[in-house]
């Protein structure tokens, strides 16, 4: 059996990590949607942006989690936190531009 505990060392790489990753798969979403407006196959393009997005996403997160599965789940959960608080902070903005 497989064992599953992490120091607290790993388990905070593991949430640098996911920060650091969500923080770059937004800034991609960002400015995908900044560029939205000039692309005449908008379609293709969302598709083909979201597909780069989650495989540079799910391929850096498994190649830094590739000795210890329990990483994956500690970055995972830290890209989530950062997109709620992401979200939270940023809804507003918006609405000012919009």
């Amino acid at each position: 059996m497989e064992n599953f505990k992490l120091s607290i060392d790993m388990v905070l790489e593991s949430l640098l990590c996911g920060i650091l990753l969500s923080l770059v798969y937004f800034s991609l979403l960002w400015y995908s949607l900044k560029i939205l407006p000039n692309i005449k196959r908008k379609g293709m393009f969302l598709f083909f942006s979201s597909l780069l997005r989650l495989t540079i996403f799910l391929s850096v997160a498994i190649l830094l989690a590739s000795k210890n599965p329990v990483k994956l789940i500690w970055m995972f959960l830290a890209f989530i936190i950062t997109r709620l608080l992401l979200v939270y902070f940023l809804k507003d903005k918006g609405k000012k531009h919009a």
